[in-house]
């Protein structure tokens, strides 16, 4: 009796997100320094967002099973 296991598809890169934070660089106690790092995370988390909303629809498209 043979058994083929299929080979997992690999993810293409562009689905792969770099959700790093950028680097806390606060100087001192300015409120305009901490408005910009703030903004500067609400991008990171919307950019990483949309790229896991795109990795399960291109789950999904596989025929992947959600874990």
């Amino acid at each position: 009796m043979t058994i083929e296991v299929p080979k997992p598809a690999e993810i293409p890169q562009q689905l792969i997100g770099r959700c790093d934070p950028p680097p806390y660089q606060v100087g001192g106690n300015d409120n305009g320094d901490h408005t910009n790092y703030i903004n500067q995370l609400l991008g990171v988390i919307a950019d990483c967002d949309s790229q896991w909303q795109r990795l399960e629809l291109w789950l999904n498209e596989q025929g992947k099973p959600d874990e």
